[in-house]
């Protein structure tokens, strides 16, 4: 968490520096300097492990446990973690916010929510882009993390659900025609293990 928040702290400043002309291209810089750093943080290891020592089985091992133990954090942070600091602070969940669909929400609602913390969709594009890059980068030397990846993405959608309904706010909407910096990040990520999974198998 020290690094990660280091690299953000970096990674903001270094693009807030550069004084991009569009908010647009300001957004596209910032989300490839935090990939670069969370994916230098993440996958640094894993890459010794196959192109230096070239020990397939340690990687293997490394791989499962990092892998591991990332996708079970990352579920307790966003489900466990959000609905206990809810929990302790308003001594209740509200699991029905939405209330029947004829009813209109009361001031008292609105002001409820306007208190919940904001949604902040960035932190879940980069774990899938992190969680492909583990699953595809060393797919040969574990096979299964495709299987923990369905599984895993499974209850995150759950609770990515039971997160934007009773932990955060609503998140504001904003017209777009794709994933942009994203998209490209992702396609990187593929087209590099091609490569990879040539080199290790």
């Amino acid at each position: 968490f020290t690094l990660n928040s280091l690299y953000r702290e970096i990674a903001e400043r270094l693009t807030t520096y550069e004084n991009h002309e569009t908010e647009l291209s300001h957004s596209n810089s910032l989300i490839l300097k935090r990939f670069l750093f969370e994916a230098f943080d993440c996958y640094v290891a894993l890459f010794y492990l196959a192109f230096y020592e070239r020990d397939v089985s340690r990687l293997r091992d490394e791989l499962v446990m990092v892998f591991q133990i990332d996708t079970v954090r990352r579920i307790l942070l966003e489900c466990a973690l959000p609905a206990i600091l809810v929990w302790f602070k308003t001594g209740h969940l509200n699991l029905d916010r939405e209330g029947s669909a004829d009813k209109s929400p009361t001031l008292d609602d609105v002001i409820n929510e306007a208190d919940l913390d904001p949604y902040e969709q960035f932190d879940d594009y980069m774990e899938i882009c992190i969680q492909v890059g583990y699953t595809t980068l060393f797919a040969s030397a574990y096979p299964l993390a495709s299987l923990v990846s369905i599984l895993a993405n499974w209850i995150e959608i759950r609770s990515d659900a039971f997160k934007l309904a009773t932990v955060c706010q609503r998140p504001v909407t904003y017209r777009t025609s794709g994933l942009g910096m994203w998209r490209f990040l992702l396609s990187s990520l593929i087209w590099t293990s091609a490569l990879t999974n040539c080199l290790i198998a």
